[in-house]
């Protein structure tokens, strides 16, 4: 069995899981890629990260997109996205709350 590890470039994102500034996804295609035996990869692999090893900080993301060649505008737009989203989820969850409102009253 092989393992194929794939490198992808990181953009500028619009996920609304982000608490602030802009959020990072990765480009659609890979740069760089290495395979290597399932005995190997299991061997060299640094252990397991907890979930919050995951989360990035706001400026460090900032940071990041700003050295892969993202503009202040680009940042900016990806904060406006995540907002409009966030703004839309929560209209959407509160005329469910109403729709669901209006059926018991109905009922």
């Amino acid at each position: 069995h092989q393992v194929e590890i794939r490198e992808y470039n990181r953009i500028v994102g619009d996920n609304p899981a982000v608490t602030a500034g802009p959020a990072v996804s990765m480009a659609w295609k890979h740069h760089s890629k290495a395979s290597f035996s399932l005995d190997q990869f299991e061997e060299s692999r640094p252990p397991r990260r907890s979930a919050g090893e995951f989360q990035m900080p706001a400026n460090i993301r900032t940071s990041l997109l700003t050295k892969n060649g993202a503009s202040q505008r680009d940042l900016q737009r990806s904060q406006s996205e995540i907002l409009r989203i966030k703004r839309n989820r929560q209209a959407s969850a509160a005329m469910q709350e109403l729709e669901g409102t209006q059926i018991l009253v109905q009922s």
